[in-house]
């Protein structure tokens, strides 16, 4: 080989293992390990959302609108064991009626999800005297606190009530992304 051919490749390889090294350098970037964790918990995945709930509700407000609490415990996937509170508000034309109600899921650890909720509810009469309930209806989770801070996703709920003691009992189905 010439001396100028010599040369001439020395500076394309020299050129190229220049050029490997910047690519290396803006393809791979190094992260520090606090980036890595801000990205985990920037990512959301769904997730079946399940629950069962035993409760007792409390007339507040007989309206109209009527006004209703709900206190609640049941299991939730990806929460467990977890506390129910339902605010609602009722009213439309008896003994069909709908409404609006604000959810709050508490977890055992003290994370709490939450939903907005709107429902239909037929009673049923026993000599003219409303005696059980109906509800079903769909909402949408708002966020939470701690792991569900912004939490998206919807959910449908059923719930028998006996009005004479308060108790019901609900089932929710649905969709989370957290």
């Amino acid at each position: 080989m010439t001396m100028k051919r010599l040369i001439a490749l020395s500076l394309v390889l020299t050129g190229m293992l220049f050029f490997c090294a910047c690519e290396k350098e803006m393809i791979k970037p190094e992260f520090q390990q606090e980036d890595i964790g801000v990205l985990k918990k920037a990512m959301k995945h769904t997730v079946p959302f399940r629950a069962t709930f035993s409760q007792k509700q409390t007339l507040f407000d007989p309206g109209p609108p009527v006004y209703v609490e709900l206190e609640g415990l049941g299991n939730v996937t990806h929460l467990g064991k977890t506390n129910l509170w339902v605010g609602q508000v009722w009213g439309g034309i008896f003994p069909n009626v709908e409404g609006a109600a604000t959810v709050v899921f508490t977890a055992a650890n003290g994370d709490e999800l939450h939903a907005d909720l709107y429902a239909y509810n037929t009673i049923g009469l026993d000599d003219g005297v409303p005696v059980s309930g109906t509800v079903w209806g769909s909402g949408t989770f708002t966020g939470g606190t701690g792991r569900f801070s912004n939490a998206t996703g919807t959910y449908d709920m059923t719930a028998y009530a006996d009005l004479i003691t308060g108790e019901s009992n609900a089932s929710y189905t649905g969709e989370i992304m957290y």
